[in-house]
């Protein structure tokens, strides 16, 4: 049984000769990715319309934040910006000019 698919279907290939201990490692890892676990904790309980709409955009924004995270630079000053376009985005910016004072 290959690894993937949907949630419950989680399995692993062994092969000959490998050990129980890491067949139970691999076996873990893939079922604590798949978030079993985690699903068989949160359905002890009731869950509530609002509690459950909770979760969900508290996921949402849990997988949102790791895709922006992906996609954005991590330093944006660090970009192919050369110093005199810098500058001359800064001076643009720049508001200081008041009529007949300057």
């Amino acid at each position: 049984m290959a690894a993937g698919g949907g949630r419950g279907d989680q399995g692993i290939v062994v092969d000959e000769n490998e050990g129980e201990e890491s067949i139970f490692r691999r076996f873990r890892r893939e079922v604590m990715r798949a978030g079993v676990l985690q699903e068989i904790k949160r359905r002890r309980r009731y869950e509530s319309k609002k509690d459950e709409r909770k979760r969900k955009a508290r996921e949402a924004g849990r997988r949102n934040r790791r895709r922006r995270m992906m996609e954005e630079p991590r330093f944006p000053e660090d970009d192919a910006d050369s110093e005199a376009a810098r500058r001359a985005r800064d001076d643009e910016k720049d508001n200081w000019e008041i009529d007949g004072i300057l």
